[in-house]
């Protein structure tokens, strides 16, 4: 009689009263005191055997005289199977979902059996992991030693099977491999569409290898049985998510103490998996801002890298600018948590005159929303954010490599070492300090190509064919780098509407990348650059 009492206090924390039973058309009455009975493994020490034999026997009590037969269950909507038998029978979509969730179990099985059961989010977790338990241990599993170890949600249990052996070839053969052994993953967590779910997988591993389809219709029928029970159990204590639209639970009039509240558990689930949307569409947002802030980083250090020869022959001080920070700001976000407060929201559902039902959907909306607005902020804010971040990279690169350039062209000792007039004999195109010197083929005549700050100087041919194209920078008009049958070239499209393409034997790119530098500066003279070591 005490334990009876114990076990009605207990069944009463969750304020469920009688419901009617309509199904079928049938106007029977369930007997709550009895389903609401439902064991709990406080009531049983782990190390008290008798204890947790009684306890298995009131749950096989309560399965078998349920006045509902587990059939009526089947078509439940809160349930589903995601790994049918048949193989062309249609995949659910929340399958891969569920299947990403098998990171967290501590073994491997060769197939898992994937079951998915929509649950109030109102209902402690505490009492859903105690209900799943008392179901799987009085199906002959045991708790597995790595179950402390694992995530909070997260349970497993095995079950070793000892294989029958007709002969003593198959006795030999199943001490050849590991014991068989079956086991029941279980996980308590969110959907994608941020409803409460608990995911049930169930596999075997070890064993004698076979090629008979048996096994896995044997691996199926286990797993449906435990799920039918399961399942019983889950609707006839009221877990289940559609009690939350039952006329006689959700009834307006309810008397019941219990203030109606979410599952702190499932609120913190709710939000981890906004905290993951938030990040994934970060990281989507991000990547096109952080290839544009790469590419200019690239390009200042293909000019710097070809310029590097310059600045170690005449010794020149290497450019030095006041450095940009390229790390993103770790200061966390200001930003008010706008979940709902756990004493006002008791205090607004205790007032209100909604049904239990309608108060716990608006609470789950509420949470929702909060979370989608302190969604919405922190990615503007963090965008924003990044945004300036790549801007101050890009403007720190382009800096960099225009300080470079002018700390070479400004050089007195280069001028008077390596001056163009120098390398073509002629004070006909400038005295300018060269940047670049090397071969090059303009359209199809091989050629020479120096460039220097003002101009693109091109000595085609030799000896008495030799000629000399000029291209200020003022006359070029856009610097390209197409793809010709498989090769980079450089095209300079000119102000007259021509165009002269240059074919490198290599450093294309790092050429096209200090003519682009150069370009740029003549087309947006920057400030004076400092070029103080």
């Amino acid at each position: 009689m005490a334990d009876s009492k114990m076990m009605n206090e207990e069944a009463s924390e969750f304020g469920l009263a009688e419901r009617d039973d309509e199904d079928d058309g049938s106007s029977g009455r369930v007997d709550a005191g009895k389903m609401l009975q439902a064991p709990s493994m406080a009531f049983a020490a782990p190390s008290d055997a008798l204890s947790l034999s009684a306890l298995a026997q009131q749950t096989n009590e309560i399965l078998t005289d349920a006045s509902l037969a587990p059939a009526v269950y089947a078509t439940h909507p809160d349930f589903t199977k995601l790994t049918p038998l048949a193989g062309s029978a249609p995949l659910p979509e929340d399958l891969e979902a569920a299947k990403t969730r098998l990171r967290d179990c501590p073994v491997a099985a060769k197939e898992w059996v994937i079951f998915e059961a929509r649950l109030r989010p109102d209902v402690a977790m505490a009492a859903i992991q105690e209900l799943l338990a008392t179901i799987v241990l009085t199906d002959g599993f045991k708790v597995s030693d790595a179950d402390a170890s694992m995530a909070r949600g997260a349970q497993l249990f095995t079950n070793v099977v000892i294989e029958p052996a007709t002969s003593t070839l198959q006795t030999s053969a199943i001490a050849l491999f590991p014991a068989k052994t079956e086991h029941v993953f279980s996980c308590l967590g969110v959907s994608e569409s941020k409803l409460r779910v608990l995911r049930l997988y169930v596999g075997v591993s070890g064993g004698t290898p076979t090629l008979s389809t048996a096994s896995k219709l044997a691996l199926h029928d286990r797993a449906d049985a435990l799920f039918d029970r399961l399942r019983t159990a889950l609707v006839e204590v009221g877990y289940a998510l559609a009690m939350l639209s039952t006329p006689a639970f959700c009834d307006a009039d309810d008397t019941s103490d219990d203030l109606v509240a979410l599952d702190p558990d499932y609120v913190a689930n709710v939000r981890r998996a906004f905290d993951t949307e938030m990040k994934a569409s970060l990281r989507e947002l991000a990547l096109p801002l952080e290839e544009y802030a790469h590419a200019q980083e690239l390009a200042c250090a293909h000019v710097l890298s070809l310029l590097e020869p310059l600045f170690t022959k005449y010794n020149l001080p290497k450019p030095r600018r006041e450095s940009a920070t390229s790390l993103t700001s770790r200061r966390q976000l200001d930003l008010a948590d706008t979940s709902p407060d756990t004493e006002e929201a008791k205090e607004a559902a205790s007032t209100s005159t909604l049904s239990r039902g309608e108060q716990v959907a608006r609470l789950v909306h509420g949470l929702w929303e909060s979370m989608a607005t302190r969604n919405r902020v922190g990615i503007q804010a963090k965008l924003a954010e990044k945004q300036a971040q790549v801007t101050r990279r890009a403007t720190f690169a382009k800096a960099l490599a225009a300080t470079a350039i002018a700390s070479v062209v400004e050089s007195a000792t280069a001028q008077d070492a390596h001056s163009l007039q120098t390398a073509l004999g002629s004070s006909e195109y400038g005295d300018g300090v060269v940047l670049f010197e090397g071969a090059c083929m303009v359209g199809k005549v091989p050629s020479k190509l120096f460039i220097t700050f003002e101009r693109v100087v091109c000595k085609c041919g030799m000896f008495m064919f030799a000629s000399t194209k000029d291209l200020p920078f003022e006359a070029i008009l856009k610097i390209e780098k197409p793809v010709v049958l498989g090769l980079s070239v450089i095209s300079l499209a000119l102000v007259s509407g021509d165009a002269v393409k240059l074919t490198l034997p290599s450093d294309v790119d790092r050429v096209y990348e200090l003519l682009a530098q150069v370009w740029r500066m003549h087309q947006e003279p920057p400030a004076a650059p400092s070029t103080a070591s």
